[in-house]
């Protein structure tokens, strides 16, 4: 459909249309570091591995998931439940827009401020997740226990870390 303001005007009385200016990339969530143990196997050894397991033909059994596991394990690779996160818009009592945010281990509301800023209010559900909270602004941690650092992957034998994107750039 086009509208009748967006034709061109061949009398030249009209304004030009605004332009439309580029999008704005939003933020990102800070990539958070990904610990890992010693590793007993290489990815590309997992990966193998993995196949291996998977194109056991009709050998899949309830043991599957554990063995695909104990590999992903061996790799120094951390194995922890998914933390289901679900986020609701509403209003408060005085009709102000707020997100309630609700994990299992802490919700949290987002409103803006009576003096225009953002209020963020964060309520863990007891004291093992408050010293487990971490808040983080910029990127930077304003408040909990230091982020784990990544453990350094030892090279193999041709110099790689074994990530399968080794590989994928080498070709």
């Amino acid at each position: 459909m086009v509208c009748l303001s967006d034709m061109p005007d061949p009398t030249g009385s009209h304004p030009a249309p605004p332009t439309v200016q580029p999008a704005v990339a939003l933020p990102m969530p800070t990539p958070l570091p990904t610990p890992r143990d010693p590793a007993e196997i290489t990815d590309i050894e997992a990966m193998e591995a993995i196949d291996r397991v998977l194109n056991r033909f009709g050998d899949w059994s309830p043991d599957t998931l554990e063995e695909l596991a104990d590999i992903l394990k061996a790799t120094g690779r951390r194995i922890v439940e998914a933390e289901v996160i679900e986020a609701e818009a509403g209003e408060d009592d005085n009709d102000w827009p707020v997100v309630r945010i609700e994990a299992s281990q802490v919700t949290a509301f987002v409103r803006q401020a009576p003096d225009g800023g953002i209020c963020v209010d964060v309520f863990p559900r007891d004291d093992d997740a408050r010293r487990a909270l971490r808040i983080l602004i910029d990127g930077q941690l304003l408040y909990g226990p230091p982020l784990p650092s990544p453990a350094p992957q030892p090279a193999t034998k041709d110099g790689q870390d074994g990530d399968p994107a080794d590989e994928r750039r080498a070709a």
